[in-house]
Parts: C-alpha cells; structure tokens; sequence
C-alpha cells in the first residue's frame, strides 16, 4: 500500500418482511392503551459499514468494520417528526471498529492487533522486533463482573543464548489469568487443532491473532476468584537449531497444567526436509496425571503426519491407567478423557490420480494390550476410480488370557458413478488353547455376488490355573513389616512443629507426638473380596483387612482389578477402570506415650527474632504478652518437639538450646 488513505464503505437497506401485519399489530396496541405511548411501526433501516486503512511512512493502521445504522418508522396514532407525524426516526445508533491493526515497519518492525470480541470481551495480540529480541504476546480482557484478564507474554531471543552441550536458551516467557480458570477441555481441544501452538514463542501474532485469540478465551475462561500463573521456556539443539522445546507451568486453583511443544526439523529448523511437530499438554492435580500429545504439522518430505496420544493415572471412583498413541481396539470403551483420539497417520499422493493413507494405534491398560492398523488407496481417473482398504485390530485380554484379531480387506471398481466389481475378505482369529478361525470372501460382478464362509475350529480351552499357593493374609503382613511402606502422614500436626537446624539428629522426617503414620502396601486391596492373588485363583475367596486400637482411617488406592477379581471377556473390554480399595492405614488415633513428660506452665508472647543481638546471639522485638499462662494435655504432648518449649531466656543463649528427641509416640 503506497502512502495515503484508503476505505471501504458498505450501505445496507434492509425493508420489514411484513409491514402490514406490524402496521396491525400497531394499531392493537394504540387501542389498548389508549395512545398513552407513542409506538411505530419500522419501515426501513440504513446502515453503513465502513473499513479504512492508513498508511504514512514507518506505519500502517487499519479500522475495520465501525459505522451506524438508522430505523425509519411509521406511526399511526401520527406521534412522529416528518409528514404530519406518520413517519419518525430512530438512530443512529453507532458502533466504533470491531478490530483495529497497526503494523510498524523498519528500523523498529512490529505491530499489534485489538479486537471488540463482545459486549465486554475485548481481546489483543502484539508483536514488536527489538532487534536482540522478539516480543510477541496475547490478551483477553472481559469488563464484566468480575473484571478478568488473561495474558500470554514471551520474549524470543536472536540469536539464541548459547547453554553448554549444544543446547541454547531460545526465548523466556509467562502466563497470567486473573479471575480466569484453566479449562481442561478447551486446552485439550486447542491441542489437537494445533492452536496452542500459536500461543507459545508465535512467529506472526498479529497475523495468527483472529485463530489464537479465541482458543486464547476457551482454554482460560471467565471463573470468579480463581488465577492461573507460570513461566515458559524456550530450548533449541544444534546450531541451527534442529530441535526446540517449549514448556509453561502454569500453576492454577485446581492443579498444576503443562503445556509444550517439541519441533524437530531435519537438516534444520528453519528450512526442513522432514518436520515433526508435537505439542503436550499434562494435567497434575488431586485426582492423578493425565498426559496429552497431538502430533500437528508435520510431514516426511511430501508424507503429511497427525496422530493424538494420551496417557491416564488417576485415582478416585473413576480411577484408570492407561496408555494409548492414536487410540484404541474398536470393541474396547476408552477411558473418560480419552475418547476421539485420531489414529497415528501418514498420507501420501505419488499422483495427482492416486493417494495413500496410513494409519496405526497401540495402546496398554491394566488388564489388555490393543494394537491395529489400516491402508487406504484410492486412484481416480475421471470416468473410472478404483478403491482399495485393509485393515486389523488385535487385543490381547492379561485375565483371563485371551486374543483376538480381526483383518478385513476391500477393492472395488467404480465406472461413470456405478460400482461394477468389487472383492472383500474378512476373517477373525481368537485363541489360545480353543483357536477359532472366521473368514469370507464375497465377490461382486455387476449384479452377480458370489459368498463363500469359513469356520475352523480346534484345540481345547486352557486349563484352569493351579490354585495361589500364597496367603494373602501372610502378603499383606509381610508388606506391613517393610520399614519403607511406612510415612508420616503430613497432617495439621506436622505443621505446628518447628524443627531449628539438626535439633532432632537422625529424624528424616520428624513426627509430632500428635501426628499419625500412615501404611501403604501393594500386595492386595484390603476390605475387598479376594478371587485371585496375583492373577491366580484362590481356593475360596478372602477378605483382609487391617484393624486395631489407634486406627485413625484408611487408606485408598487402585489396583489392576484382573489380579483380583474374576473377569470375564466384556468386563476386560470396558473402559479399564482400576479397581481402587483401601490399601493401607493411618495411625494415631489412640493413647499417646511420652517418654519423659516435661510439665511446665509457660505463658505465650509474639516476638520477632533477629539475627546479631548481644554476644552474637539473637536478639528480640516483644510485640505483644499473653496474660493467661497455659498448661494443659494438649501442650504436655508438644513440650517435646514443639516451639512453645523454647522460652525466651533459653532462645537468647544458642549454647543453651535444648534438643528433644522423640523415641516413642504409639502405645504398642
């Protein structure tokens, strides 16, 4: 665009579909009221849409779509402004830009980008060259109650900070949302759709505003009084860069969510033969981990490449682990969260007639592996067009074992629109011990099919396990016996100690004498009706459980339900849940032992210690004194760890600081 002004005007004239009923309607309402209010009847509505650009040396501007509407009425009851009162006018009712731009050109190239989302939703991209670095960001503001704002800013560095063996420092960079939430599922979608990849280190954010911004305000939308904040980093390999790591840690409300992207470009990042590009998105919060990977861009020479892969580890009713790249087994039910992956893919087009499509999956649960595949080939040649497909799902059940593969296969010939041959086979393959093999084979000819079935079957079934010769009563206690399978549970006793240096040597960690240990072990699931140990049938069914004086409560944890449980072949093709018991206890509930009771009655104050009063040691600031002295049971238990025992006149000398050492708190 050459130096000067340029616009671009839109006149709009819309005219009522029915102004003759309206003029009715009109008519009924000036007899109900009596003429009391003035109404009209629209006739006509004007409206001008305008967009204008301007450009002066070093820089560009552009407001788009801003103008304003006029509404001619009619008014029967004659209460308007032009011709005896039968007309009147409404308007103009004006609206400012939807979206203004302004790029700036050399020495300080750049620009930015705003934009009217909403009533109150206006949202922002900008991008400025500094030379030694790129600034690039995006912003949603939304005006209403409450007032929210969500940003993403970074800093792309040029050349990139060398670091040592060959990696370097590419770009820094953070996120911040106030009153904003992160949405699982708006990430999770932007993930697979490839726009995360816009809001992390963008190479053009003004020209990526209009498909990043709105992802911008699904993945972090309006939530009252929750925040989210964490720093990005950026990593390159090689010099040029061949490989390149971006990663945010955003810490919100809920949780804890990672967004990254890995891109590997061959011979290099900036001019590549092969290009692989995978963003991440990772969940951490009170329910487990959850893992995404979507594989978006990216291509072998003329070979495009997409695939999804996911991983879950979650607690709770709902509970699972389970792994998957590009999905699962058509007869399995994927887990919540995992449903809809898109098959690891390859597409080729040798021809401008033909194209070939590849695509895979292998996933892992708890009780089964699945592993599949499919070629498609396709050759059209205007009059005529030949179609191909074969394809196989195999599932591998851990309890009770079982297989089983499906393979179908297709080619038909399709002339001027009509199929006119074709040939299809399928087969189904299960086993071991009762092999069974399912198979057909149809042939089409015009109007002539020919169908041909096979069954084959042999073997016996497997024989049953041998019974578990283990005791799950005697797997649980040895597991209680470990040392290791022992904690102290960080409860609100442990926070009111306060540990000064080694004052309790040997203690890793130190326990309260009103917190509890907690017992977690893996050998079974306690509470619950044991049919197999380990996978192997038990003689009769067990339940273990762990009970006693000084139980404080369970607990929970999963366990993979085919090592348990009896399953059947529908049960180990649902969605893989783990089955989650109680694995475990907590201790302290009952009488407490203090070696050695220490009875004082101490009276409380506030203080504040600093360092390097009298003689080195420390000196204090009296804030505030207690007048009641204390000295009950509560107090008697924490005199022997706790803060409340270090008076002041023992505190002020460092020679004289006690050490406690607790050597028994549980009675047996």
């Amino acid at each position: 665009m050459s130096d000067g002004f340029d616009a671009a005007v839109e006149l709009q004239i819309t005219v009522p579909a029915a102004p003759v009923e309206g003029a009715l309607a009109q008519l009924a309402a000036v007899a109900a009221r009596g003429q009391d209010t003035p109404v009209g009847v629209p006739l006509l509505s004007v409206g001008l849409d305008a967009s204008a650009g301007l450009s002066l040396p070093g820089i560009v501007a552009a407001a788009e779509h801003f103008g304003g509407s006029v509404t001619i009425d009619v008014h029967l009851d004659k209460r308007g402004t032009f011709l005896g009162g039968f007309l009147g006018v409404t308007g103009p009712d004006v609206h400012g830009p939807s979206a203004v731009t302004l790029a700036l050109t050399p020495p300080l190239p750049g620009g930015g980008r705003i934009e009217k989302a909403g009533e109150r939703l206006y949202r922002g991209a900008i991008g400025v060259d500094l030379g030694v670095v790129v600034v690039a960001g995006f912003a949603s503001l939304d005006a209403g109650d409450p007032l929210s704002i969500a940003a993403v800013l970074s800093g792309t560095f040029r050349p990139p900070i060398q670091l040592s063996f060959g990696f370097t420092l590419v770009g820094v960079g953070g996120a911040i949302g106030i009153n904003r939430r992160i949405d699982r599922a708006g990430l999770a979608a932007g993930l697979s759709s490839g726009e995360l990849q816009g809001l992390l280190f963008p190479a053009d954010p003004v020209g990526q505003a209009a498909r990043v911004l709105p992802a911008l305000d699904r993945s972090f939308p309006v939530s009252a009084g929750d925040f989210f904040a964490g720093p990005m980093l950026k990593l390159g390999w090689g010099t040029p860069t061949i490989m390149s790591a971006t990663l945010a840690f955003i810490v919100g409300t809920d949780g804890v969510v990672i967004v990254g992207m890995l891109r590997m470009g061959l011979p290099c990042e900036d001019a590549p033969f092969a290009l692989f590009t995978v963003t991440v998105l990772g969940v951490i919060d009170a329910s487990g981990v959850s893992l995404d990977g979507s594989l978006v861009n990216s291509r072998i020479g003329p070979v495009t490449l997409d695939g999804d892969a996911r991983f879950r580890l979650t607690s709770g009713p709902g509970g699972t682990m389970a792994l998957s790249i590009g999905g699962f087994h058509p007869a399995f039910t994927p887990p919540p969260g995992m449903g809809g992956m898109r098959r690891l893919s390859a597409e080729l087009s040798p021809l401008p007639f033909a194209s070939m499509r590849l695509e895979g999956y292998a996933a892992l649960t708890t009780d089964s592996a699945q592993l599949g595949g499919a070629v498609f080939l396709r050759a059209d040649l205007a009059a005529a067009s030949v179609d191909g497909q074969a394809s196989f799902d195999a599932i591998i059940l851990f309890s009770p074992f079982h297989f089983r593969a499906d393979f179908r296969a297709s080619l038909s010939l399709t002339v001027c629109g009509t199929r006119v041959a074709g040939v299809g086979i399928t087969a189904d393959f299960s086993g071991p011990g009762h092999w069974e093999l399912n198979g057909s084979l149809t042939v089409e000819i015009l109007w002539w099919d020919v169908d041909v079935d096979l069954h084959l079957a042999w073997g016996d079934p497997l024989p049953a396990l041998p019974p578990a010769t283990e005791d799950p009563v005697a797997l649980v206690a040895q597991q209680l016996g470990l040392r290791e399978n022992w904690s102290v549970a960080a409860d609100e006793a442990m926070q009111r100690m306060v540990v000064v240096g080694d004052s309790i040597p040997g203690a890793a960690p130190p326990m309260s004498p009103l917190g509890t240990l907690r017992a977690v072990q893996s050998a079974a699931p306690l509470a619950h009706e044991l049919a197999r140990i380990g996978g192997r049938p038990l003689v009769a069914h067990v339940t273990v459980d762990v009970t006693g004086a000084g139980v404080a409560g369970p607990v929970t944890a999963g366990f993979p339900r085919g090592l348990f449980d009896d399953l059947t072949e529908s049960d180990a093709l649902g969605s893989g849940d783990m089955l989650i018991a109680k694995a475990g206890i907590e201790i302290g509930a009952g009488e407490r032992l203090v070696v050695d009771p220490t009875p004082k009655v101490l009276d409380f104050e506030d203080a504040v210690l600093r360092p390097g009063g009298d003689a080195g040691g420390a000196s204090f600031e009296r804030l505030m004194r207690a007048l009641v002295p204390r000295a009950d049971e509560e107090f008697v238990h924490l005199v022997a760890a706790g803060a409340a025992a270090r008076r002041r006149d023992v505190l002020e000398s460092a020679a004289q600081a006690p050490r406690f050492v607790v050597t028994e708190v549980l009675d047996g």
